[in-house]
């Protein structure tokens, strides 16, 4: 049971991490880009609607990813740290 609990804090823990990179990623990509978008020269309700269209455009693939990749990488962290701290 004490593993289930582990895994489920893991899984929601890297879904968190992933929703909140989705929407960072669009205002962030526009800027290393170049692009056309920049949120250090827009005002800030236009860099909240880019991170609400990143969330929307981004976010589930980074979902999928962050969980299948994150979850057991988080597992693994956790595993290592109590290994290392002896409980």
């Amino acid at each position: 049971m004490r593993i289930l609990g582990r895994f489920v804090v893991a899984l929601v823990v890297a879904v968190v991490a992933s929703v909140a990179a989705a929407g960072v990623f669009l205002p962030v990509a526009g800027v290393l880009e170049g692009g056309d978008f920049n949120c250090f020269a827009t005002v800030i309700a236009e860099c909240i609607e880019a991170f609400q269209w990143g969330l929307l455009l981004y976010g589930p693939w980074f979902v999928i990813v962050g969980a299948v990749v994150g979850t057991p990488l988080l597992l693994m962290l956790w595993a290592w740290w109590e290994s290392r701290h002896g409980r």
